[in-house]
């Protein structure tokens, strides 16, 4: 059985870029090689909202990075989790 990953907009679109960030030397290559060589050992999803983000946002080539987003699961929003992340988002537990 596969593991699941939930994949965010904060790794999403380190895929398309084409230099290092001040996150450190390596993540984007890294990013890269996750999405090319070990993805397919997983279940990956993503959430409406992050797809939403992702196609609502402005950044270098966006539009690669929904076409090889487009064959993502989508995963719906339930009021449980929503009532989560609002929690978080009222008690600062997240950036």
């Amino acid at each position: 059985m596969k593991r699941t990953v939930y994949q965010d907009t904060a790794t999403i679109p380190s895929y398309s870029s084409t230099k290092e960030k001040a996150s450190g030397p390596g993540s984007i290559s890294r990013t890269k090689r996750w999405w090319n060589e070990e993805r397919h050992r997983f279940d990956v999803w993503m959430s409406e909202k992050t797809f939403s983000e992702l196609d609502d946002g402005d950044y270098p080539k966006k539009q690669e990075v929904l076409a090889f987003t487009s064959a993502v699961p989508i995963l719906s929003l339930e009021p449980a989790v929503l009532d989560i992340a609002e929690t978080y988002r009222q008690n600062y537990l997240m950036p």
